[in-house]
């Protein structure tokens, strides 16, 4: 029988002490590794005299457990409860990887049990290393064709486990292990999800970099696709070396870069696939991984990028004769001459003081708002619609995002108060309306409210005339689900999506609020489905305008 060496592991008080034996044949060992969901110990199967992997359920911040104790002890209220459907769910990730067990690309389960009041997982032992380290040992990337070959049995595994109505939701480089033989296999399944259960609220687990937007938030439409963004990203980062930016950042600044545009040799059919995998909406990303096995297979022949063309040297022709120019007079046909003579009979009246009956006339918008109307309004160079009537005055808001800018010009602690982009609204925005337009503009004071879930510093109140929209006043003319004072996520995801989404050039996009961010240097928005980003993103980044004004009427 295998033995263990006590000196050699590092003791820490919420493990399971060495030696501990599980279900009267497991024994531990060791500490493989450890997330935010459970640990895993290395251990020793005494009736089988084989080496397995153990996995606890102990979702960190929900349990507690003190050495020389071995029953986890879970919080109690919410974060009990939590942990208790947890283990139903963890119970359930055991039962779903022992249909795969035939599965060259899945780790296999061996046995599954309750004890000590969380649950466990034996797996089979893998000898080798995560993809993620083999990465690192191979300066960081490898040639796409090889990545192809490398995770096709892993693809054809989450085609099997998705035909199976179960999504994985947690595919990465350190998920994913190569075996001393050169097998790949997917591990951890702690996340996986049956997918077919409707819109049932889902638990918000995500790897940053690797998750899409849908996996943010707990009503998210996930499925296949889901796993097909997290592939995607993990053969992106295997090619180019970089993990994508992150989903929610990509939101509101995309800078994620093609491989060919970083030198990286790749047909162009298998770049395309590769990048509409990691697309944004999931509705216009791959949906399933047999459309990505059918375009990434692995190619022999090498591939080189195109050089470009050089231009042909043009054959120099001869400067043509310059003909001399006469300057051209205008004709004035007799009816124009006729009002050019009528304009000035009313100039010479005006100046003599000659009476001149002229009707006083409202500007159209105020005519139209008086009879009622509050959408597609004309003012200036955009349409706008009304949010607010009060006392003869109009707070207008544009009908979408009339352009792309950052909050703030450079990454720093900012307010509204001092950001580049007030600055900009109450100067040259401001300024490209007509006189009589800017009289009917209102400079009014505009509270500043702190963030309301995290309490960043909204800065001191302001007088502007052309502002952006605060989170408040996004849920009070949009509509108030309760979300905004009974938080549920990182988002206000409601029944009044539809109405906050905007369009920028023809497609849904994102827009800024004034409030501020999680932190100094982020600011709130509203997501391209319309989501209230409460959390905000950095200010640096480009994001869509919508501004907003009082109109006196």
């Amino acid at each position: 029988m295998d033995s263990y060496d006590d000196s050699s592991q590092m003791r820490t008080p919420h493990h399971l002490p060495l030696g501990a034996v599980l279900c009267g044949k497991y024994r531990i060992d060791g500490v493989l590794g450890e997330g935010g969901f459970g640990i895993t110990y290395t251990g020793w199967d005494v009736a089988l005299d084989i080496r397995v992997a153990v996995k606890e359920y102990y979702p960190t911040g929900f349990v507690t457990r003190e050495a020389p104790q071995r029953t986890v002890t879970a919080f109690t209220g919410d974060k009990g409860e939590f942990f208790r459907k947890g283990r139903e769910r963890f119970m359930r990730e055991a039962r779903t990887l022992a249909k795969f067990n035939s599965l060259p690309g899945i780790v296999s389960a061996r046995d599954f049990f309750e004890e000590n009041g969380t649950a466990y997982l034996v797996m089979e032992f893998i000898d080798g290393q995560t993809f993620k380290s083999y990465l690192a040992a191979m300066d960081g990337k490898l040639p796409p064709q090889q990545v192809f070959e490398m995770l096709r049995p892993v693809m054809l595994a989450l085609q099997q486990v998705h035909s199976a109505g179960v999504i994985h939701r947690d595919v990465s480089p350190d998920n994913i292990m190569i075996t001393n033989d050169g097998y790949m296999k997917l591990l951890d399944f702690g996340a996986a999800q049956e997918y077919a259960d409707g819109e049932r609220s889902r638990t918000v687990m995500v790897k940053q970099g690797y998750a899409p937007f849908e996996q943010y938030h707990t009503h998210g439409s996930q499925g296949p696709w889901t796993d097909v963004y997290a592939l995607c990203a993990t053969m992106y980062r295997a090619i180019t070396g970089e993990i994508p930016p992150e989903s929610t950042e990509r939101m509101y600044e995309d800078t994620l870069r093609a491989p060919l545009a970083m030198g990286i040799a790749l047909p162009a059919d298998q770049e395309q696939a590769l990048m509409r995998g990691l697309a944004l909406r999931a509705e216009e990303r791959t949906q399933e991984v047999g459309a990505l096995l059918e375009v990434l297979k692995p190619r022999i022949d090498p591939v080189v990028i195109d050089e470009p063309e050089v231009e042909k040297p043009k054959e120099v022709k001869p400067p043509k004769p310059v003909k001399e120019k006469k300057p051209f007079v205008w004709p004035l046909p007799k009816k124009l001459t006729a009002i050019i003579a009528g304009v000035l009979v009313v100039v010479l009246a005006v100046g003599i003081g000659m009476p001149i009956a002229v009707k006083n006339r409202k500007p159209e918008i105020v005519v139209k708002i008086l009879q009622g109307e509050t959408r597609n309004l004309q003012f200036g160079d955009y349409l706008w619609r009304v949010l607010d009537l009060q006392d003869g005055e109009a707070l207008l808001l544009t009908e979408d995002i009339v352009e792309q800018r950052s909050y703030n010009s450079i990454s720093t602690d900012v307010t509204w108060e001092t950001c580049t982009l007030r600055t900009y609204l109450n100067d040259e925005f401001y300024r490209n309306f007509s006189a009589q337009e800017q009289s009917m503009i209102l400079e009014i004071q505009n509270v500043n409210a702190d963030n309301p879930w995290y309490g960043t510093s909204g800065g001191n109140d302001t007088k502007d005339k052309v502002f952006l929209l605060s989170i408040e006043e996004v849920v009070k003319y949009f509509g108030d689900s309760g979300q905004l004072k009974n938080r549920i996520e990182y988002f206000i995801d409601d029944q009044y999506n539809d109405a906050r989404a905007a369009e920028y050039n023809g497609k849904t996009a994102w827009w800024w609020l004034r409030s501020p961010g999680d932190t100094t240097d982020y600011a709130a928005g509203v997501i391209g489905d319309g989501y209230v980003y409460v959390s905000g993103g950095r200010v640096r980044a480009g994001g869509g305008v919508r501004p907003a004004l009082w109109l006196n009427l």
